[in-house]
Order: structure tokens, then C-alpha cells, then sequence
């Protein structure tokens, strides 16, 4: 630890006078999403494979010659928010896989301010736009991000995030019905932010204090997923 934490002090004085350090960098070879592993996961967005949403592992290493053939999602569970010079974050993936992601912003970018007070959280979701593999100078790996636009944080974890998936997808879906997310009882009140109904007030408020507060900016993003073109690399699409 107290290693580690001179090795950060005197990368962050190189950087500082110098700007970034060097990297020793291996003959790259071609790297395209289809190579990845098709290892079938159980909580997938129904219409999706699981290229769009792969863990640490199958995704590319920023000194790869990255041929992008579908836009992806790194899903991660904040573990420790890691006290830094830079926003930094032990977060965890679907396998269980440890690693560091840091933030690397141009000066006067700011992180959004309002969604990270309410959702970045230990136990809360991460996730990663075009996220790339990527070995810091004190010999971690994990992924630096450059671009804020490309992570939006959920106050929900991981296993719920999952779950949601399932739900919001499988037939009979809250969009597609109109019955009680509770109760099933026929339901005609729907939540202002998603796509979830109630019967009534009573069940709303039941939701609501179980875990409709956390679970509702991450129902309503999954299905704005259904609706994105996933293969097509030509649309940009952000959060």
C-alpha cells in the first residue's frame, strides 16, 4: 500500500512537470468485438448478445488496433471510491473481477455534479461506454476515462440492475401491460420517470420506499437500450 501510494505521487509529479509519462507499447494486432468469448450470460437484455455488455475480460486494451463493429457497455459495481487527485473508483464487473477505473478529464470539465450525488455510491452501478482495458504506471490494470459523457451512474447495484434487465424485457414487460408492477392488479397510474404502473397510490408508495427510488433511473435506461442501434457504429449515441 505505502508503495503503491509513491509510486501514484511520483506519477502524478511527472505528470505535472512532464505531462504524460511513455509507455512501452508491444506490435498491436487487429482486434474486433467478434473475437470475444460468446459465454452465454443469464441476465442479457432479451433482443441483445453479450458483445454489448462483456466483462473486463473480453474487452479490447487501448493499444489494440480496435476495429469496432457494435457499440458496447462496461457494467461495474462501485466498490471503494478511492481517495485520489483524481476521481478513482475499485469497482467490480458480472465475473466478480476487481480493477481500478480513474478518470482522466481536460481541465474545467466538470463530472455531473447532480447525478453523482444521488447515485455515486459504494454498492452503486458504473457504466462504461467503449470502455478499453488499460495498465497504469504503478502496474494496475483497470480503465481510464476521458470522457464524462461516456459513464453514467445508477444508485442501484449491480445484481439489481440485472435483475431489472430480465424483468423490463421478458413478454409481458411494464411498457407493454397495464398492470400493477406490486400487485398485479389492473393498473392505469404510471410513474412519471419509467415505464412502471400501479393500481394506486398505496402500491406506488409501497414501491417507492422498497426500492422503486433506486431502481426507477435504471428501469427507464434499460428500456432506452431496447430502442438503440446497437450494430450500428455510424449513429453516435451517448447516456
Amino acid at each position: 500500500m505505502l508503495l503503491q501510494a509513491c509510486l501514484r505521487i511520483l506519477n502524478f509529479l511527472y505528470i505535472l512537470l512532464f505531462g504524460n509519462m511513455p509507455r512501452p507499447r508491444r506490435t498491436p494486432e487487429p482486434f474486433s468485438l467478434r473475437h470475444r468469448s460468446t459465454v452465454f450470460h443469464p441476465h442479457i437484455l432479451s433482443q441483445t448478445q453479450q458483445k454489448y455488455f462483456p466483462i473486463f475480460a473480453e474487452i479490447p486494451t487501448d493499444d489494440d488496433i480496435y476495429t469496432a463493429d457494435c457499440h458496447y457497455c462496461l457494467l461495474v459495481e462501485i466498490v471503494e471510491i478511492v481517495p485520489y487527485l483524481r476521481p478513482t473508483f475499485r469497482v467490480k464487473d458480472k465475473a466478480d473481477r476487481e480493477f481500478i477505473v480513474m478518470f482522466y478529464l481536460d481541465r474545467g470539465t466538470e463530472v455531473p455534479r447532480e447525478e453523482w450525488k444521488t447515485s455515486c455510491r459504494e454498492g452503486g452501478v458504473m457504466m462504461i461506454k467503449g470502455a478499453m482495458n488499460h495498465q497504469f504506471m504503478d502496474g494496475q490494470v483497470g480503465v481510464r476515462v476521458e470522457d464524462v459523457e461516456d459513464v453514467k451512474m445508477l444508485p442501484c447495484n449491480l445484481q439489481a440492475l440485472l435483475h431489472i434487465s430480465d424483468e423490463v424485457t421478458k413478454p409481458g414487460a411494464p411498457e407493454t401491460h397495464r398492470k400493477c408492477y406490486l400487485c398485479e392488479k389492473p393498473a392505469d397510474l404510471k410513474c412519471s420517470r419509467c415505464v412502471v404502473r400501479y393500481c394506486g397510490k398505496a402500491c406506488q408508495a409501497l414501491d417507492l420506499k422498497a426500492s422503486h427510488k433506486d431502481e426507477c433511473a435504471a428501469i427507464h435506461l434499460v428500456s432506452e437500450w431496447k430502442k438503440k442501434e446497437w450494430d450500428d457504429v455510424d449513429v453516435y449515441w451517448k447516456f
